[in-house]
């Protein structure tokens, strides 16, 4: 499935739309903490990376139709942020010659995000749901700070890392992940979203150093301005 094909499913659903599915928008909290490990050609002696949370928002549309009476699909579309920063640590030794690195990251994420839910009425208001998701890379900014030194014969030289790179290459474009929450309608239409996002694929195209993915709650308020029922 391309992107475009992808890009044309809430579209779908919107120009099918019967008096089953509602339609309406949707804003919220994103709250991101990766998961960082090493790869299998990190350096001998590279500490494990240690990730740090980071907030983000999200805004977008939903469909929301039924199968059954219990059951109903929800396409969305989102424009979502994620944020994240990270500290690398390694020191390596070769022919008496030192090098040691000490960095850290911060990272700015914008994605354009398509959850393909799936919900489950437990009760008129509240229901569980539960998808596959793509993410579309759109932009990202890196900031680098921190030194490196180089150690020989007893003499060390250091030098100061600052560096802020916007280029997305070796970021992987798409990302596949899971999605699994709650949802909770109310009769003036009203809609409250809590749920968590967790990234299959990884941050990285090359894995040889490290492999992140991404995992994200996300805390929402959406209203359906077109709706025929509960979902």
């Amino acid at each position: 499935m391309n992107m475009r094909a992808i890009l044309l499913v809430p579209v779908a659903m919107a120009l099918g739309a019967s008096a089953q599915t509602d339609l309406g928008g949707k804003v919220g909290f994103n709250y991101q903490f990766q998961s960082v490990t090493l790869g299998d050609d990190a350096p001998a002696g590279t500490e494990e990376p240690r990730a740090a949370d980071g907030p983000g928002f999200h805004v977008g549309v939903f469909a929301a139709h039924d199968l059954s009476e219990r059951l109903y699909l929800r396409p969305e579309l989102l424009y979502s942020t994620r944020s994240s920063s990270a500290s690398l640590s390694s020191s390596t030794t070769v022919l008496d010659v030192t090098t040691k690195v000490d960095a850290e990251t911060r990272s700015n994420l914008s994605y354009l995000e398509l959850p393909l839910m799936l919900g489950i009425r437990v009760s008129e208001k509240l229901s569980l749901q539960a998808g596959p998701a793509f993410g579309f890379l759109l932009g990202s900014t890196t900031k680098v700070t921190g030194t490196s030194s180089v150690t020989t014969s007893g003499e060390t030289v250091t030098t100061s890392l600052d560096a802020t790179d916007s280029s997305t290459d070796g970021l992987n474009t798409m990302e596949v992940a899971g999605v699994v929450g709650l949802g909770y309608r109310m009769d003036n239409g009203l809609d409250l979203g809590l749920r968590y996002w967790r990234g299959f694929t990884t941050l990285e195209e090359n894995t040889d150093l490290t492999k992140t993915h991404q995992n994200v709650v996300q805390v929402s308020l959406g209203y359906a301005f077109l709706r025929d029922r509960t979902n």
